[in-house]
């Protein structure tokens, strides 16, 4: 099947690349994703680590290459603090939930595709009874015969690029509010100009008496 790597800009809502390929090892794939990323402005990369994503992620370790999405401890908890573990992981319950957000990201317009192959990939995944959502091989695709978790790689992509996006947003909300400045003219904003001006006095000896 194919690996995928979506880009995402956040600032205009759009996917703005894409590298596709089923001829690179993982570990090659990731050399080549890096040297993307890199140019990208040293985007944010949020890897699945499910499958051949260990590897990726293992010769990630072999780089340089920081600026990693960390997974939570939990998906589902309203609050939830990051481990140390890089990627994304997926099961039955975390998978439906990051194809539950970019779908409404779609829907809402948050995320504009214009990538005709990803979209008529999102119509190949279907609800199951067991409340599961899997891709469904049979509705078409590049390989009409093949069914499972391992096709529609480049939905999975897509989505975990709007997943990079809202941890992204969600750093920049957590981050603690700079206290705003004092208006120069009031007492507030002279009494910090002259707390500023000491500070930046050097500091000078003076004379002492002593009294019995």
């Amino acid at each position: 099947s194919n690996s995928v790597a979506s880009f995402f800009r956040r600032s205009t809502g759009r996917k703005i690349a894409e590298f596709v390929s089923k001829h690179l090892f993982p570990s090659e794939f990731c050399l080549h994703t890096l040297a993307l990323c890199r140019w990208f402005n040293d985007a944010y990369l949020a890897v699945e680590e499910n499958g051949p994503g260990g590897e990726f992620i293992t010769q990630l370790g072999r780089t340089d290459y920081r600026n990693v999405f960390m997974r939570d401890e939990s998906e589902t908890k309203f609050v939830s603090r990051k481990t140390m573990k890089p990627g994304w992981w997926s099961n039955r319950e975390t998978k439906r939930l990051l194809l539950a957000d970019y779908r409404d990201a779609l829907k809402d317009g948050r995320f504009i595709n214009p990538c005709h192959e990803s979209l008529d990939e999102c119509l190949q995944y279907v609800h199951q009874p067991n409340q599961t959502v899997e891709h469904d091989g049979s509705r078409g695709g590049e390989d009409p015969t093949s069914t499972g978790e391992n096709h529609g790689d480049r939905v999975i992509s897509d989505s975990l690029a709007w997943r990079a996006a809202c941890d992204l947003a969600k750093r920049e909300l957590e981050k603690k509010p700079q206290k705003p400045a004092m208006p120069p003219n009031s007492f507030g904003g002279r009494w910090e100009a002259h707390l500023a001006r000491r500070r930046n006095q050097p500091y000078r000896w003076g004379s002492f008496g002593l009294a019995r």
